[in-house]
């Protein structure tokens, strides 16, 4: 984020690289937008998986009993 920040202040010093800049944060901000998609959708199978797991504890305890 704060070499987002920066692209906007070098603007004026050096226009030429401005548009690299801005091109090479976007895409950082884009990868960030995928990998929080990622995460956010994920923790939706948590509760699913700790129960899961759970349950397989308990049969595998019941098992060796």
């Amino acid at each position: 984020m704060q070499c987002f920040i920066q692209a906007f202040a070098g603007k004026r010093v050096d226009p030429e690289n401005y548009d690299l800049l801005m091109e090479i944060y976007t895409e950082e901000f884009n990868y960030l937008e995928i990998m929080t998609s990622f995460f956010t959708r994920s923790l939706i199978y948590i509760p699913l998986i700790i129960r899961f797991l759970t349950q397989s504890i308990k049969n595998y305890q019941n098992s060796k009993a």
